[in-house]
């Protein structure tokens, strides 16, 4: 079984051998006077736990009014014996083209459901005055 321990949108993660990992500048929302908006860097981090064992993993970013997803990411994550990971996808020139929330869609191979909820699991481009 795999759980989601924590999902951080930031716009860098540096990974240290010594395991102390950095995350600089956490975005809970995105803030513009109009769209589309560009996101020079963005990067999910997701850590998982569970079986140790190797997973396919997809992230998806989805409009969560119209589906539409705007970027996605597919990968292999490995779980070490001692029971968990982080998986790391870095996004470059990322395009939000409207107003509101998108869902960070977690789908591992063999899990029936998605590991995040579209409630819960999201970032919001919030419109602002000029």
């Amino acid at each position: 079984m795999i759980s989601l321990n924590y999902l951080i949108l930031c716009e860098r993660f540096l990974a240290a051998d010594d395991g102390k990992n950095s995350i600089i500048s956490i975005f809970t929302k995105f803030t513009a006077v109009g769209v589309p908006v560009l996101q020079p860097l963005a990067t999910i981090v997701a850590n998982f736990s569970g079986t140790p064992g190797d997973y396919n993993v997809q992230l998806e970013l989805v409009n969560i009014i119209d589906g539409q997803v705007i970027a996605t990411a597919k990968n292999t994550s490995t779980i070490p014996p001692d029971g968990n990971n982080n998986f790391v996808v870095n996004f470059s020139n990322l395009i939000l083209p409207k107003f509101g929330k998108y869902w960070i869609k977690i789908v591992i191979d063999g899990v029936a459901e998605p590991l995040t909820s579209a409630n819960k699991h999201y970032v919001e481009l919030v419109k602002v005055a000029a």
